[in-house]
Protein backbone atom coordinates (compact mmCIF):
# COMPACT_ATOMS: atom_id res chain seq x y z
CA UNK A 1 0.00 0.00 0.00
CA UNK A 2 2.77 2.42 0.91
CA UNK A 3 4.51 1.61 -2.37
CA UNK A 4 1.33 2.40 -4.30
CA UNK A 5 1.00 5.73 -2.48
CA UNK A 6 4.63 6.54 -3.23
CA UNK A 7 4.13 5.86 -6.94
CA UNK A 8 0.95 7.96 -6.94
CA UNK A 9 2.78 10.86 -5.27
CA UNK A 10 5.63 10.66 -7.78
CA UNK A 11 3.20 10.69 -10.70
CA UNK A 12 1.31 13.63 -9.19
CA UNK A 13 4.52 15.62 -8.72
CA UNK A 14 5.57 14.96 -12.29
CA UNK A 15 2.11 15.95 -13.56
CA UNK A 16 2.09 19.21 -11.62
CA UNK A 17 5.52 20.41 -12.68
CA UNK A 18 6.18 18.75 -16.03
CA UNK A 19 5.67 20.37 -19.41
CA UNK A 20 3.13 18.52 -21.53
CA UNK A 21 3.70 17.11 -24.99
CA UNK A 22 1.72 20.07 -26.32
CA UNK A 23 4.00 22.49 -24.45
CA UNK A 24 7.07 20.87 -25.99
CA UNK A 25 5.52 20.99 -29.46
CA UNK A 26 4.81 24.70 -29.08
CA UNK A 27 8.33 25.31 -27.71
CA UNK A 28 9.91 23.53 -30.66
CA UNK A 29 7.85 25.61 -33.10
CA UNK A 30 8.83 28.75 -31.20
CA UNK A 31 12.58 28.13 -31.32
CA UNK A 32 12.38 27.04 -34.95
CA UNK A 33 10.53 30.26 -35.77
CA UNK A 34 13.17 32.28 -33.90
CA UNK A 35 15.94 30.46 -35.84
CA UNK A 36 17.60 29.18 -32.69
CA UNK A 37 20.13 26.37 -33.16
CA UNK A 38 20.83 25.49 -29.54
CA UNK A 39 18.42 25.19 -26.62
CA UNK A 40 19.15 24.95 -22.90
CA UNK A 41 16.28 23.03 -21.30
CA UNK A 42 15.85 23.84 -17.60
CA UNK A 43 13.39 21.26 -16.30
CA UNK A 44 11.92 19.77 -13.17
CA UNK A 45 11.03 16.41 -14.60
CA UNK A 46 13.15 13.40 -15.50
CA UNK A 47 14.88 13.42 -18.86
CA UNK A 48 12.49 10.81 -20.29
CA UNK A 49 9.63 13.34 -20.25
CA UNK A 50 11.52 15.57 -22.70
CA UNK A 51 13.01 12.79 -24.85
CA UNK A 52 10.60 13.37 -27.74
CA UNK A 53 11.34 17.10 -27.67
CA UNK A 54 15.09 16.45 -27.90
CA UNK A 55 14.64 13.95 -30.74
CA UNK A 56 12.33 16.25 -32.71
CA UNK A 57 14.65 19.20 -32.12
CA UNK A 58 17.55 17.25 -33.60
CA UNK A 59 15.52 16.78 -36.80
CA UNK A 60 15.38 20.58 -37.04
CA UNK A 61 19.15 20.82 -36.52
CA UNK A 62 18.63 22.16 -32.99
CA UNK A 63 20.92 20.90 -30.26
CA UNK A 64 19.50 20.53 -26.73
CA UNK A 65 21.24 20.40 -23.36
CA UNK A 66 19.25 19.69 -20.22
CA UNK A 67 19.69 20.57 -16.54
CA UNK A 68 17.33 19.67 -13.71
CA UNK A 69 16.64 22.66 -11.49
CA UNK A 70 13.99 21.25 -9.14
CA UNK A 71 16.62 19.73 -6.89
CA UNK A 72 18.60 21.96 -4.54
CA UNK A 73 21.11 23.98 -6.54
CA UNK A 74 24.31 24.10 -4.51
CA UNK A 75 27.90 25.14 -5.00
CA UNK A 76 29.13 21.95 -3.34
CA UNK A 77 27.65 19.66 -6.00
CA UNK A 78 28.60 22.08 -8.79
CA UNK A 79 24.94 22.38 -9.78
CA UNK A 80 25.49 26.00 -10.73
CA UNK A 81 28.46 24.86 -12.81
CA UNK A 82 26.19 22.65 -14.90
CA UNK A 83 23.68 25.47 -15.15
CA UNK A 84 26.41 27.88 -16.26
CA UNK A 85 27.61 25.50 -18.98
CA UNK A 86 24.07 25.04 -20.25
CA UNK A 87 23.48 28.80 -20.41
CA UNK A 88 26.87 29.64 -21.88
CA UNK A 89 26.64 31.52 -25.16
CA UNK A 90 29.65 31.67 -27.48
CA UNK A 91 28.94 32.35 -31.15
CA UNK A 92 25.18 32.46 -31.78
CA UNK A 93 22.16 33.28 -29.59
CA UNK A 94 20.78 30.36 -27.61
CA UNK A 95 17.26 29.56 -26.49
CA UNK A 96 16.32 28.74 -22.92
CA UNK A 97 13.14 26.84 -22.11
CA UNK A 98 11.96 26.99 -18.52
CA UNK A 99 8.71 26.24 -16.72
CA UNK A 100 7.63 28.84 -14.16
CA UNK A 101 5.78 26.08 -12.27
CA UNK A 102 9.10 24.46 -11.42
CA UNK A 103 10.25 24.95 -7.83
CA UNK A 104 13.75 25.83 -9.07
CA UNK A 105 12.52 28.57 -11.41
CA UNK A 106 13.35 31.50 -9.12
CA UNK A 107 16.86 30.22 -8.27
CA UNK A 108 17.75 29.49 -11.89
CA UNK A 109 16.57 32.79 -13.35
CA UNK A 110 18.06 34.77 -10.46
CA UNK A 111 21.40 33.10 -11.19
CA UNK A 112 21.02 34.10 -14.84
CA UNK A 113 20.27 37.68 -13.82
CA UNK A 114 23.31 37.89 -11.54
CA UNK A 115 25.54 36.60 -14.35
CA UNK A 116 24.22 38.89 -17.13
CA UNK A 117 22.38 36.12 -18.97
CA UNK A 118 19.10 37.97 -19.52
CA UNK A 119 20.42 39.79 -22.57
CA UNK A 120 19.83 39.71 -26.32
CA UNK A 121 22.01 36.63 -26.85
CA UNK A 122 19.82 34.51 -24.53
CA UNK A 123 16.31 34.00 -25.89
CA UNK A 124 14.21 32.97 -22.91
CA UNK A 125 10.89 31.19 -23.27
CA UNK A 126 9.05 31.03 -19.94
CA UNK A 127 6.08 28.65 -19.94
CA UNK A 128 3.13 28.84 -17.60
CA UNK A 129 -0.60 28.37 -17.25
CA UNK A 130 -3.25 30.78 -16.01
CA UNK A 131 -2.68 29.57 -12.44
CA UNK A 132 0.46 27.74 -11.31
CA UNK A 133 0.99 25.19 -8.55
CA UNK A 134 4.48 24.30 -7.38
CA UNK A 135 5.71 21.52 -5.10
CA UNK A 136 4.46 23.11 -1.90
CA UNK A 137 0.97 23.43 -3.44
CA UNK A 138 1.08 27.22 -3.01
CA UNK A 139 -0.84 28.92 -5.77
CA UNK A 140 1.36 31.34 -7.70
CA UNK A 141 -0.33 33.71 -10.12
CA UNK A 142 1.12 35.25 -13.25
CA UNK A 143 1.27 38.54 -11.36
CA UNK A 144 3.51 36.91 -8.74
CA UNK A 145 5.92 35.75 -11.44
CA UNK A 146 6.06 39.22 -12.99
CA UNK A 147 6.75 40.74 -9.57
CA UNK A 148 9.69 38.39 -9.20
CA UNK A 149 10.97 39.22 -12.72
CA UNK A 150 10.70 42.93 -11.88
CA UNK A 151 13.49 42.47 -9.32
CA UNK A 152 15.94 41.05 -11.89
CA UNK A 153 18.56 42.74 -14.06
CA UNK A 154 16.38 42.99 -17.17
CA UNK A 155 17.14 45.76 -19.67
CA UNK A 156 15.87 47.12 -22.97
CA UNK A 157 17.85 44.55 -24.99
CA UNK A 158 16.47 41.52 -23.12
CA UNK A 159 14.83 38.79 -25.19
CA UNK A 160 12.31 37.22 -22.81
CA UNK A 161 9.01 35.76 -24.01
CA UNK A 162 6.34 34.73 -21.53
CA UNK A 163 3.94 32.11 -22.92
CA UNK A 164 0.60 31.53 -21.19
CA UNK A 165 -1.45 28.50 -22.17
CA UNK A 166 -4.97 29.77 -22.84
CA UNK A 167 -6.52 26.49 -23.88
CA UNK A 168 -5.90 23.39 -25.90
CA UNK A 169 -3.40 24.26 -28.62
CA UNK A 170 -3.43 28.02 -27.89
CA UNK A 171 -0.75 30.17 -26.24
CA UNK A 172 -0.64 33.91 -25.62
CA UNK A 173 2.81 35.50 -25.92
CA UNK A 174 4.16 38.53 -24.07
CA UNK A 175 7.59 40.12 -24.29
CA UNK A 176 9.25 41.36 -21.12
CA UNK A 177 11.87 44.12 -20.82
CA UNK A 178 12.88 47.12 -18.74
CA UNK A 179 13.97 50.55 -19.97
CA UNK A 180 15.98 51.50 -16.92
CA UNK A 181 16.26 49.05 -14.04
CA UNK A 182 19.20 50.94 -12.53
CA UNK A 183 17.03 54.06 -12.37
CA UNK A 184 14.15 52.30 -10.64
CA UNK A 185 11.95 51.70 -13.67
CA UNK A 186 9.37 48.92 -13.58
CA UNK A 187 9.03 45.93 -15.87
CA UNK A 188 7.27 46.50 -19.20
CA UNK A 189 5.06 43.71 -20.53
CA UNK A 190 3.86 43.97 -24.12
CA UNK A 191 1.57 41.71 -26.08
CA UNK A 192 3.66 39.70 -28.57
CA UNK A 193 0.94 37.74 -30.35
CA UNK A 194 -0.46 34.23 -30.26
CA UNK A 195 0.34 30.68 -31.31
CA UNK A 196 -2.34 28.28 -32.41
CA UNK A 197 -1.72 24.65 -33.29
CA UNK A 198 -3.79 25.02 -36.46
CA UNK A 199 -2.81 28.54 -37.57
CA UNK A 200 0.74 28.68 -36.26
CA UNK A 201 2.37 31.91 -35.10
CA UNK A 202 0.76 35.32 -35.22
CA UNK A 203 3.62 37.35 -33.82
CA UNK A 204 6.17 40.05 -34.67
CA UNK A 205 8.99 38.76 -32.45
CA UNK A 206 11.34 38.34 -35.41
CA UNK A 207 10.99 41.98 -36.41
CA UNK A 208 13.40 44.67 -35.20
CA UNK A 209 12.42 44.78 -31.54
CA UNK A 210 13.52 48.34 -30.86
CA UNK A 211 10.69 49.61 -33.07
CA UNK A 212 8.33 47.99 -30.57
CA UNK A 213 10.27 49.49 -27.66
CA UNK A 214 10.24 53.01 -29.06
CA UNK A 215 8.20 54.56 -26.25
CA UNK A 216 10.30 55.38 -23.16
CA UNK A 217 7.21 56.35 -21.12
CA UNK A 218 8.45 59.75 -19.89
CA UNK A 219 11.81 58.34 -18.83
CA UNK A 220 13.72 61.12 -17.05
CA UNK A 221 17.12 61.62 -18.68
CA UNK A 222 19.67 63.95 -17.15
CA UNK A 223 21.29 66.45 -19.53
CA UNK A 224 24.21 68.54 -18.32
CA UNK A 225 24.87 71.71 -20.27
CA UNK A 226 28.06 73.66 -19.65
CA UNK A 227 27.82 77.41 -20.30
CA UNK A 228 31.10 79.29 -20.06
CA UNK A 229 31.47 82.02 -19.14
CA UNK A 230 28.30 81.84 -17.05
CA UNK A 231 25.87 84.70 -17.84
CA UNK A 232 24.40 86.74 -15.02
CA UNK A 233 20.87 85.95 -16.14
CA UNK A 234 20.14 82.75 -17.99
CA UNK A 235 16.80 81.43 -19.20
CA UNK A 236 16.79 77.66 -20.07
CA UNK A 237 14.20 78.40 -22.74
CA UNK A 238 16.94 80.07 -24.74
CA UNK A 239 18.38 76.62 -25.45
CA UNK A 240 15.31 75.50 -27.39
CA UNK A 241 14.70 78.83 -29.12
CA UNK A 242 15.45 78.42 -32.84
CA UNK A 243 16.43 82.08 -33.16
CA UNK A 244 20.00 83.19 -32.36
CA UNK A 245 20.54 84.19 -28.74
CA UNK A 246 23.37 86.55 -27.73
CA UNK A 247 25.81 84.80 -25.40
CA UNK A 248 24.68 81.27 -26.30
CA UNK A 249 26.78 79.35 -28.83
CA UNK A 250 24.91 78.08 -31.88
CA UNK A 251 26.42 74.61 -31.51
CA UNK A 252 24.99 74.38 -27.98
CA UNK A 253 21.51 75.26 -29.20
CA UNK A 254 21.85 72.80 -32.09
CA UNK A 255 22.64 69.92 -29.72
CA UNK A 256 19.69 70.78 -27.47
CA UNK A 257 17.39 71.03 -30.50
CA UNK A 258 18.41 67.54 -31.64
CA UNK A 259 17.84 66.16 -28.14
CA UNK A 260 14.40 67.80 -28.05
CA UNK A 261 13.40 66.08 -31.29
CA UNK A 262 14.63 62.73 -29.91
CA UNK A 263 12.61 63.32 -26.74
CA UNK A 264 9.45 63.90 -28.76
CA UNK A 265 9.99 60.73 -30.78
CA UNK A 266 10.81 58.46 -27.83
CA UNK A 267 8.62 60.13 -25.17
CA UNK A 268 11.59 61.13 -22.99
CA UNK A 269 11.59 63.84 -20.36
CA UNK A 270 14.85 65.73 -19.83
CA UNK A 271 16.15 67.11 -16.55
CA UNK A 272 18.51 69.92 -17.60
CA UNK A 273 21.37 70.85 -15.30
CA UNK A 274 23.38 74.00 -16.01
CA UNK A 275 27.03 74.15 -15.02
Amino acid sequence: MWLQNLVTLALFTCTVTALSAEDFEFSLQYFTNRQVKYVCLLQCEHIFTSRDFILKASKHAIGVSSVRIDQDLSQENDDFGRLRKCLRQQYTPIGILINSKCSGFDRAITYASENKMLDDSHKWLIMTERENKIFNSTKTTIKDVFMMLNKLDISVDSDITYAVKKGRGTYRLSEVYNLGKTQGRDLIINNAGMWDSSKGFQTNLNEYKYYRRWNFHQWRMRVINVVSPAPLNFDPRWLTDLNPTPGVATITKTAITILTVIAEIHNIKYVILLC
